[in-house]
């Protein structure tokens, strides 16, 4: 068997979010683990976060895996609380109807303002939880997940950053982000 790796995954769903494409990285790291290898992982904070389903009974899939979780600026939420009254109850799956005059500028404005997706407000934190985490933890391997989108501006420049500070030969992952 190959060395141990740290890989860092960044992902914006991940337990307590629930649904199908939680689960995917959720299992992929935890047989990661169970491998030998290290998964950590950077994540919204759910306190931040507009997941529209929640399933707490995933954390214990995830109770060895190291995971981070970082503050986001999160649009859908100020949309759901506008348009409901509570920050989690109208948050859009996929899109926003345009059935009103507010649902329909509100579908403009996140169509022409926020690029590539509503949840680019969360990039900053990751980024900033990931360089930090690259600094200290002898990352091999860096994977971005999405939806959302806007997850992937977060790889090549933390890429950039851990190829400078690369100390094993080839990065094992390359192939995954090129």
């Amino acid at each position: 068997m190959t060395s141990k790796l740290n890989i860092l995954i960044i992902t914006y769903y991940w337990p307590p979010s629930g649904g199908s494409g939680v689960q995917r990285w959720m299992y992929f790291s935890k047989y990661l683990k169970e491998m030998g290898h290290n998964p950590i992982v950077v994540s919204v904070d759910e306190k931040y976060a507009s997941y529209n389903q929640k399933d707490y009974s995933l954390l214990k899939e995830i109770d060895n895996i190291e995971t981070y979780k970082t503050k986001s600026f999160d649009l859908l939420k100020l949309y759901s609380f506008i348009k409901s009254g509570n920050t989690t109850k109208s948050i859009p799956q996929s899109y926003i109807p345009n059935k009103s005059f507010f649902d329909k500028f509100t579908s403009f404005l996140r169509l022409n303002f926020f690029i590539p997706d509503s949840r680019v407000g969360w990039n900053k934190y990751a980024y900033k939880k990931a360089i930090n985490i690259i600094r200290n933890k002898n990352i091999d391997c860096l994977i971005t997940t999405g939806p959302p989108h806007s997850t992937h501006l977060i790889g090549p420049v933390s890429y950039t950053h851990l190829r400078a500070h690369e100390t094993r030969g080839n990065l094992v992952c390359r192939l995954l982000l090129e």
